[in-house]
This record gives C-alpha cells, sequence and structure tokens, in this order.
C-alpha cells in the first residue's frame, strides 16, 4: 500500500500512471520517454533527444544502402559490375561502409539502452510511487552521453575515408553510369522505390550526419549544469570529433591540391621553371590563385595566373587553346628555347610557366602608385592601398639580381590589380604562407649584436664570443651578448694598418689563439689574450707562417693539424703545422720554441677549400678536389678525388675542366661525399664514382661560395642569400634574405655557424639548426 507521501506525488503526477496504461511495451516505454522530456524544465534532455533520433536515423540509411547498392553489386552472380573491376569498384565506392554500420549501431545502441533504463526507472517508480519531479530532475542528469560518445570515438576512424574520396566515389559513379548499361538500368530500378535516394546522395549524406555530432554535443553542453560530471567527458568527445574533423578537412584539401596540381602539371609545358615546382610531389600544397593583367604592353590582354604553392609563387601564361586539334602557338616573348613543335606527334601544352618562379621566402610585395611628374612608376607606401584601379603592385624575387625593365635589380612581377581586395588578399596569403614556414623552418636566427664595421671573423673561447675587425680583437661578456671589451688591437700585436686582421680561430686544447693578419699567421697565449695580460712578449706572439690566404684547423692522422695555404707568387704552398707543444723544437739559436711544420706541399694551382678526412686532407683547385696524403711521399701522396675513368662523370663533364671552383667536401651518414662547386653540387662514393639516384644541385644560378653541412641539410651562402637545401631529396626547405652576408665561423659539434649581415635586420648572427 502505497504512503501518503507517495500517494500525493503520483497523484500531482498523473501523466505517467496514463502512460502506464498503453498497450504494448514499446510504446509504454516512447509515452513515458515524452512525457519524461515534457516534465523537465531544462531542455537538455531534448537536444539529447536529438542525438538518438539522428543516429537511429543514421543507422537506418546506411543498413537502406548496403541493402539497396552494397549487397546488389557485390553478389557475382548479379553480373552487374564487370567482374575485374568489381573488387576496385565497391571499395572505392562503398569503402568500409560495413564497419561504419557496425560502430554506428553500436552507438545507437548505447544512447537507446541508457534512454531504456530511464524509462524503466520511472515506471518502476510508479509502482512505488516515487514519480516526482527531484526524481526525474536527477535521472536527467545521469544521462552521461558524453561517456557513450568518448566510449565509441576510437572507432571513428572510418569516417576519414570518405572525407578523402567524395570527389572519386562521384567520378566512379558518374562513369560507371555512362559507361556500363547494366549498371546504369540498376540505379534506374533502385530510384523507383519509395524515398530512394541516388547511390552519391547516399554516400555524401554520410560526412553530413559525422558533422551533426559536434553540433548536437555542444548544444547538450550548453545546458548540462556546472556540477554535472559528464560535462568532462562532453568536453573530451567534442574535442576529439573536432581534432577528427579538422584531419578530415585537411585530408579533403589535399587531395583536392593534388588533383588541381595534377591538372596543372597535366597542362605545363614541361621546363626547367615547372619542373623545379615538383607539382607531382604529395607534400605540395596549392594555397591560392587569381588571374592578373601584367603590366607591360608586350603581355597586355593576355591570360595570367599567378599561383601560391606551399613553396613557391608563380605565374602561368596560356600558350594555345584547350581543343587538342588547334594548333599550339609558341610565344616567343617566354625565353630560351622554343616551347613545342606544332606537329601532330608532339604534346600540345596549353600553359607555360611564366617567367621564373619565386621561392616563397624570397617574396617581397610593394604597391606602386603611377608618378605624375615622370611618366613612369614609383614606389608607393607599403601596407594600405587607395581605391585607385590603376594602383598596381611588384613581386620582387629577392633572391635574384637580374634587371628587370622597370630598372630595379631583382626579378619582378609588376602586376595591376584592379581590384583592392585582390591585392590585399595576395599581400595576406603571402605573409600567412612565409609566417608557417618561419614557424617550421629547419635554422633559428640568433641575433647575438649589433654591426660591427670590417667585422672579419668570430671564433668561441671559454664559452665566450671572440669577435675580430681588421684592427682589433675582441672579447664578449657572458652576461650580455652586446657588450664587447678589446683584448688587443693592430699596435699590441706589432702589426700595422697595412696588415689588417682577417681571420681567428683557437685551439684551447693547446692554449692558442690563431690570427691571420694580412698574409702572416701568428699564434698567441690564449689564456694571457683572455685575461688581457700583455707582458713585454705581446702574449708570447709568434709568428707561424707567411704567405697565408686562409687557413683551416682539424683532425686528420689522428693529430690535430693546422692547415695554411698561400700564393707565393709562382704556386700555392701547403702547410700543414701540428701545435702539440711535446712536438716543438727549439730553433738553432735558442730562441722560443716553434711550431713542428708537419708537411710542405707545393701546388700549382689556386687552392679555394680544405677538408679534413681520416689519413687525407682534401684541397679544391681549378683541377677539382684533390687529396694529400699524409704518411705517403712522392708521386702517390697527391691524387685526384674523382675516378677520371668514370664514365657517369665524363657524361656529366665535370673531368678535364680546367674552371672548377670547388668550395667544400662533405662526408654524409652513409660514408658517401657530397661535392659542392661554385655552380653545382652531386654525389661520390669513397672510390670517386658518381651516385646516380642522389640528388644534384645548381644553387639556382646563386653561385655560393660558402658551404655548410648540418644533417640532413645542405647551407648554400652567396652574397646575398642563405639557401638551406634537405640533401635527401634536394628541395630548397628556407632561403634567408641577408645582403652582403659573410660567413664567419662554424661550430659542427652544435649545428650552428656565425654570420654578419648588412641588409634586413643587420649586425652578427647565430644561425642554428633547430632540435
Amino acid at each position: 500500500m502505497l504512503s501518503e507521501t507517495a500517494q500525493a506525488q503520483a497523484t500531482a503526477t498523473p501523466q505517467f500512471r496514463d502512460a502506464y496504461d498503453a498497450a504494448s511495451e514499446e510504446a509504454k516505454h516512447a509515452e513515458l520517454w515524452k512525457t519524461f522530456l515534457n516534465s523537465l524544465p531544462n531542455k537538455r534532455m531534448y537536444h539529447i533527444d536529438e542525438i538518438i533520433n539522428n543516429q537511429t536515423n543514421f543507422v537506418a540509411e546506411l543498413r537502406e544502402t548496403e541493402q539497396m547498392y552494397l549487397l546488389p553489386l557485390s553478389n557475382p552472380a548479379s553480373r552487374i559490375l564487370e567482374e575485374d573491376l568489381r573488387d576496385n569498384f565497391l571499395w572505392s565506392v562503398f569503402g568500409p561502409l560495413p564497419d561504419l554500420i557496425e560502430v554506428a549501431t553500436r552507438l545507437l545502441e548505447d544512447l537507446k539502452g541508457t534512454q531504456l533504463a530511464i524509462t524503466a526507472t520511472i515506471e518502476s517508480s510508479f509502482y512505488e510511487g516515487q514519480d516526482g519531479q527531484d526524481l526525474l530532475v536527477g535521472l536527467a542528469d545521469k544521462f552521461d552521453v558524453g561517456r557513450i560518445f568518448t566510449k565509441h570515438l576510437q572507432n571513428f576512424g572510418s569516417f576519414l575515408f570518405y572525407s578523402s574520396s567524395t570527389e572519386d566515389m562521384q567520378t566512379l559513379i558518374r562513369t560507371e553510369l555512362q559507361r556500363n548499361p547494366r549498371f546504369k538500368a540498376f540505379h534506374e530500378e533502385q530510384l523507383k522505390a519509395p524515398k530512394a535516394r541516388s547511390l552519391t546522395d547516399s554516400l555524401t549524406a554520410i560526412l553530413k550526419r559525422f558533422s551533426d555530432y559536434k553540433v548536437n554535443l555542444e548544444k547538450v553542453l550548453e545546458k548540462t549544469a556546472e556540477h554535472n560530471t559528464d560535462r568532462i567527458d562532453m568536453k573530451e568527445a567534442i574535442a576529439a570529433i573536432a581534432k577528427l574533423a579538422t584531419e578530415m578537412n585537411e585530408n579533403a584539401k589535399k587531395l583536392g591540391d593534388q588533383r588541381k596540381l595534377d591538372y596543372i602539371s597535366s597542362t605545363l609545358e614541361p621546363n626547367a621553371s615547372s619542373l623545379v615546382l615538383k607539382l607531382k610531389d604529395p607534400k605540395r600544397e596549392h594555397i591560392y590563385q587569381t588571374p592578373v593583367e601584367f603590366v607591360t604592353r608586350k603581355n597586355r590582354g593576355q591570360k595570367i595566373e599567378l599561383h601560391l604553392l606551399d613553396n613557391y609563387l608563380f605565374m602561368i601564361i596560356r600558350i594555345g587553346s584547350e581543343n587538342p586539334d588547334d594548333e599550339v602557338v609558341n610565344q616567343d616573348h617566354l625565353g630560351g628555347t622554343p616551347i613545342m613543335n606544332t606537329g601532330s606527334s608532339v604534346k600540345k601544352y596549353m600553359k607555360a610557366v611564366f617567367r621564373k618562379p619565386i621561392h616563397i621566402d624570397n617574396v617581397r610585395v610593394s604597391l606602386i602608385r603611377p608618378s605624375s611628374n615622370r611618366g613612369g612608376e614609383i614606389m608607393g607606401h607599403g601596407g594600405t592601398s587607395t581605391t585607385n584601379d590603376n594602383l598596381s603592385f611588384y613581386i620582387k624575387d629577392m633572391a635574384n639580381t637580374e634587371t628587370d625593365v622597370t630598372g630595379t635589380s631583382h626579378v619582378v612581377y609588376h602586376l595591376r590589380g584592379a581590384v583592392e581586395s585582390i591585392r590585399e588578399a595576395w599581400q595576406k596569403k603571402i605573409d600567412t604562407q612565409q609566417k608557417k614556414r618561419a614557424a617550421v623552418s629547419p635554422l633559428a636566427l640568433i641575433n647575438l649584436m649589433p654591426p660591427v664595421p670590417h667585422l672579419s671573423s668570430v671564433t668561441i673561447a671559454s664559452d665566450r664570443l671572440l669577435v675580430a675587425d681588421q684592427h682589433a680583437v675582441y672579447m664578449g661578456m657572458k652576461e650580455s651578448a652586446f657588450r664587447f671589451t678589446h683584448l688587443m688591437q693592430n699596435d699590441v700585436l706589432g702589426l700595422s694598418d697595412a696588415e689588417p686582421i682577417t681571420q681567428i680561430d683557437v685551439v684551447e686544447k693547446y692554449d692558442l689563439l690563431i690570427v691571420l693578419a694580412g698574409t702572416t699567421l701568428y699564434e698567441f697565449c690564449l689564456s694571457a689574450v683572455l685575461q688581457r695580460n700583455k707582458g713585454k712578449h705581446h702574449y708570447n706572439q709568434r709568428k707561424i707562417a707567411k704567405p697565408v690566404s686562409f687557413f683551416k684547423i682539424g683532425v686528420c692522422d689522428d693529430k690535430l693539424l693546422i692547415c695554411a695555404v698561400g700564393d707565393t707568387g709562382l704556386r700555392w704552398q701547403m702547410k700543414l703545422f701540428d701545435p702539440n707543444p711535446a712536438v716543438m723544437k727549439a730553433s738553432f739559436f735558442g730562441m722560443a720554441a716553434k711550431m713542428h711544420l708537419h708537411k710542405d706541399i707545393f701546388i700549382p694551382t689556386a687552392v679555394t677549400s680544405i677538408d679534413f678526412l681520416k689519413l687525407r686532407v682534401v684541397i679544391g683547385t681549378s683541377r677539382g678536389f684533390e687529396m694529400v696524403h699524409m704518411t705517403r711521399v712522392g708521386a702517390d701522396a697527391n691524387s685526384p678525388l674523382l675516378d677520371n675513368l668514370d664514365p657517369n662523370l665524363r657524361r656529366k663533364g665535370i673531368l678535364g675542366r680546367e674552371d672548377l671552383k670547388p668550395c667544400a667536401m662533405f662526408r654524409t651518414r652513409e660514408s658517401n661525399f657530397l661535392l659542392c662547386f661554385q655552380d653545382e653540387a652531386f654525389y661520390v662514393n669513397k672510390n670517386g664514382k658518381l651516385l646516380l639516384g642522389l640528388p644534384e644541385f645548381n644553387w639556382r644560378g646563386l653561385r655560393p661560395t660558402k658551404f655548410v653541412y648540418f644533417a640532413p641539410y645542405i647551407i648554400a651562402i652567396s652574397d646575398y642569400i642563405i639557401d638551406v637545401f634537405d640533401s635527401l631529396n634536394g628541395d630548397l626547405v628556407q632561403s634567408i634574405v641577408a645582403e652582403n652576408v659573410k660567413l664567419l665561423h662554424v661550430l659542427v659539434e652544435k649545428n650552428a655557424m656565425y654570420v654578419s649581415r648588412d641588409g634586413g635586420q643587420p649586425g652578427v648572427w647565430m644561425i642554428q639548426l633547430r632540435q
């Protein structure tokens, strides 16, 4: 028998008693659920109910697609699809549809199970007289929809297939309808059913259902009380769905970009400018494009498109008709060899890259305003444009010094932007892409100090920066990179102004500071210099060698050696010194001990580089790289690095040249050698044979003179550009504009180097490989 309180509660909520009297069990629970929703002041459960209804419809749609299309097409007996094409068509169109049905069904079962548990509790409480408002609110709070979604999210990967294959699926279905009459008849027959949807509509609806999850969960979260513990799970589920949606969008964009790039590639004449873009690279991204008008009389009226990739900006000009039967018209203003012959046996390309592509790191955009007094054009203020339709803009290639028709010293895209929004859009897209690349670029730039006039060299001693200009050596203070103190000047060194300091380095193991002043190489006691304890012997100064053009310190034959090379007038001389005090010898007159001369070699041509191997010193001359063996003498001591009998090197045309400018040689992790010349670079093995299949470099025609290797990157330094190439595939991954750049010092063990530059942000910079 009900208590008086329970009877009062039951009387207060008679609608539950009416719902209980429904004829069938299913109708009873449905009516109880509906009454339950109407009895709640908070609308949270309405949004949960919407999720349940949407999921019910979704499962029904998936099963309908399976029954109407997938199963009949999968049946070999139906003979709707050709046997050899059936499996590929079914996977390309339907993908993991059975798996998706299972995932969606399990999610629905958990949602329905919680729903039935609530209605069962309401039914039970009716018998016990506990159908009051507090009970209903408590049941609503216990519907943990966030936990349910979090449980099933790990299986949502099936949705990724449909985000990346929608366009391919539509193309396949459209093609099959056109070529296969049996499939067309089958499809038309299926559409005769009431409320039937086409195969394409059935499959594209999957992505719409996925997007509804996040929207509906956010509605539930908004109506969920702060004390409800399910808020944490809901936030986690929403974040996971958003992450998956982002991945789906990226996949779809990547696939769309690749299709667009494949189309562009198929229409472009293959020349050096188009090949550098690597349009078929899966990593390539197409960012933006618009038609533009090039501001020259020669090109006025022609159709030109401006395209922005993740790594290059380039223009395309139409050179032929889209009709393959039309004759292609060659454009002689494109320069170089003719684009193609117009014979019927030669492919007729519709478009060509106009001018040279510009690497995104080197792009600079400036607005141009017509000049009223000179008939030409002058540079306007950058940033904000006016509404004047005659206002145009320059896109400059800061890595190229060719002179353009405008009189500037850079390759220029001089474009007329008739619509202000287009100009601003290009500026924004380029800025965004440059910032995006800078955030993930392999090299990081650290500003160390302001410009130093006539800066010549930098090195590290006792964790302090030593800087040399033409007249003095300075030491940086540890607490500040911008505070330097004089260590020694020319008068202290006993040098004259006619002997400027050009290079310094240290051998901390033997407490030595090595200074090249003019053509004379000196050694000093490093500790005395750092303590500025001059004494009467000027920091134990000793003259090592003369004449010297440059020197390098390295390890060869298990010895730390100082290699100095110089021009004697008739020929060049290379001297190798061992700075180990244990092997020094006193002079004949009993004066201070001299550095031991380990090897002295005369070289008939100028030396441009020095590198160290285990038992050989490799020098670069106009004849290429030559090896000097440390333990051999006579004719066997010297030998060329390249194999003169290698047919691949002969075809390359590198052998026999007398105008080579070798700059550096690097040993890779695979024990191969990367040989860097001023105009090119390539790989050889330990026997000096050209390695085929590995990238070759032409340095974009910039002719760099200094190179640094921080695996896996090769860094080429020219007068105004620092280019960073991936040594594994040859891609240009970063380009730093730096006017009058000079390599000062390399710390191989720290993957860092010091450079000075005048343009941009002038000063001394440390450039380090990001970890």
